[in-house]
């Protein structure tokens, strides 16, 4: 303050002397320039921290989209097979907890005790996958295709058709525990059951489809009830579309 510079300085210094960090001069000036205003006079530094972050270390869909013109307007063709799979002994998520990068200081000069979130460690469904102790990574045991869902890291072995699937000829219906990948058609009333994932590269014509996680489809739909993602117990197995 020009009128009372020692004032000022004053307040300054015994400001100084009770606070370690922070101290905001220019909020000290307009304080006493307008006694009686609420002044935010001292900031602390926050502290930086990085959250948990989980790594998913397989791709289930690859290669990515590639762009594909037609007819003058542009849509993306997921090339097939999407389904991948992995191979025994490889890595799949990664749990890298939370760390501070930046502990942050009070104005006081203290370190502020930061809460400490509960732990999610990842767990292994089944015994086709293997989680650490700590339950920062898990590792595949088989070759298949892995699903996580945030906690829970799992691996269904994939099923491989080459044929066309006739729900009227015999053979019409599949019924796995994992995935299906059927690289042909899927006509006359078959009926199609996974646990975990289909994926059919042809098209798929009056028949049902159901799978626990999700549908590819890469053919043409013609009057066909595809569920995915609903419950995966699938409780009718002879449902007569």
């Amino acid at each position: 303050m020009e009128q009372f510079p020692e004032l000022s300085e004053h307040l300054t210094a015994e400001l100084e002397s009770q606070i370690e960090y922070g101290l905001l001069p220019d909020a000290v000036e307009r304080l006493l320039a307008a006694p009686g205003t609420p002044q935010t006079i001292a900031v602390g530094q926050e502290p930086e921290v990085v959250p948990e972050t989980l790594h998913w270390l397989f791709a289930w869909a690859a290669p990515a989209p590639e762009p594909h013109w037609l007819l003058g307007s542009e849509r993306f063709v997921l090339i097939p097979p999407v389904m991948r799979t992995c191979k025994a002994g490889e890595r799949l998520v990664y749990r890298e907890p939370r760390h501070v990068l930046v502990p942050g200081l009070t104005v006081d000069g203290t370190v502020p005790l930061l809460p400490i979130p509960d732990p999610k460690p990842l767990q292994a469904q089944g015994r086709a996958v293997k989680v650490d102790i700590d339950g920062k990574e898990a590792v595949s045991l088989i070759e298949g295709v892995p699903s996580f869902n945030g906690r829970d890291v799992w691996i269904h072995p994939k099923a491989r058709y080459y044929d066309d699937v006739h729900g009227q000829r015999g053979g019409g219906i599949i019924d796995v525990k994992g995935s299906v990948d059927i690289a042909a058609n899927v006509e006359e009333q078959a009926q199609v059951w996974a646990d975990q994932h289909v994926e059919i590269q042809g098209s798929v014509s009056h028949s049902f489809i159901e799978a626990g996680e999700c549908v590819v489809l890469h053919g043409n739909t013609i009057r066909t009830r595809v569920n995915a993602g609903g419950d995966a117990a699938a409780s009718m197995r002879l449902y007569t579309p």
